[in-house]
């Protein structure tokens, strides 16, 4: 069977140039994005295709940020690198940092997808930080090439 024109779609989301292998770089990369909707917690409880809505617009959001990074610093994928994730939150509270950690799954694919990393799986996610700001809540992830 031919199958020929049956698969398209396929490839990086961004420009091709941007998705070579790159030297590692030990200059920390920090992007910045808002905070993950309620729905990308994993104690929600959504209706599935309304999650996949949120979790498809956190995904790009990430991976538009990060592809403005790289057009910025002209910096290659990363194999490996170590993430530090800062949680930025308008009022103090108990938070679960586990379940901070598991919200930002989607960011990560945005941060394949942008072309930062190669694969996230190789990727080391570092403790979560939670501080205040009451002026401008958001997340901050620094990430480094090991």
């Amino acid at each position: 069977m031919n199958y020929d024109g049956l698969i398209t779609n396929v490839g990086p989301k961004f420009p091709s140039g941007l998705r070579k292998p790159a030297v590692p770089s030990k200059t920390p990369v920090t992007i910045v994005l808002p905070l993950p909707p309620k729905e990308l917690s994993p104690n929600a409880r959504v209706c599935r295709q309304a999650k996949a809505r949120v979790i498809k617009k956190y995904r790009m959001i990430a991976g538009e940020a990060v592809f403005a990074e790289l057009v910025t610093n002209r910096r290659g994928p990363l194999a490996k690198a170590c993430e530090k994730t800062t949680f930025f939150f308008a009022r103090n509270g108990r938070r679960d940092k586990d379940n901070l950690a598991a919200s930002l799954k989607a960011a990560f694919d945005g941060f394949v997808d942008g072309g930062l990393l190669v694969d996230d799986s190789g990727l080391v996610h570092m403790p979560v930080e939670v501080a205040i700001d009451t002026e401008r809540p958001r997340v901050e992830i620094t990430v480094v090439g090991l």
